[in-house]
Formats: structure tokens, sequence, C-alpha cells
């Protein structure tokens, strides 16, 4: 539908605007720190958007990227959030390495 494109290529958009944000940096670095996953700048966007669909999940608890941080490192917080974002990064990655592996191997001719 067109509507829907448009929307998708607004909310892109924004996406990438508040990846400019110094606040996702420090999620970036806190990410890097925690798992070893770092985001360059080119595909900071990636981890804005894992944000904020887990900011969409979180009950009212963080809906500004300054709130997600300080729900990221708050003390009683810290662990299941840390573990929710880790596995929304990490996911949609396996998932598509999952694809193109089996996308690949099934084109393939056999001799």
């Amino acid at each position: 539908m067109p509507g829907e494109v448009l929307s998708a290529s607004v909310t892109e958009a924004k996406v990438k605007d508040e990846s400019q944000d110094p606040i996702y940096l420090r999620i970036r670095d806190l990410i890097y720190q925690v798992c070893g996953i770092y985001h360059s700048e080119e595909k900071l966007y990636l981890l804005v958007s894992a944000c904020k669909r887990r900011m969409s999940e979180s009950s009212g608890r963080a809906s500004t990227g300054r709130e997600y941080l300080e729900l990221l490192t708050s003390p009683s917080k810290r662990d299941a959030e840390l573990r929710a974002l880790m596995n929304e990064i990490t996911i949609g990655e396996t998932s598509t390495r999952f694809w193109l592996r089996n996308h690949r191997s099934s084109r393939r001719v056999p001799p």
C-alpha cells in the first residue's frame, strides 16, 4: 500500500536522524562494553531501531533515549533489559544469516 511505504520511509528517516543523538552513542558504548557488539556510525540506526522497539515494549518506563539509557544502567532493571536488548540486536542478525545461508545453498547446482 502506498501509505505504508511512505510511513516506513518517514520512520526510517526519523530513526536515522535520531542516530545522531549522543545518547545513542552512549548506549552503543555500553553495548560494546557488555558484549563486544559495536555499531559503526553508518549502522547506528540499527541500534536506534532496536532501542525504539524495546522502549515501545517497556510499558512506559522509557519514552526517550535518555530514559532508556537510565533503564539500561539502573541496578534493579539492568540485567533483564540488557538481555532483552541483546536479543533484539542479535536475533535479527542471526535470522538474516540463517536465511542467506539457506538461500545460497538452495541455489547451488550439484556437481
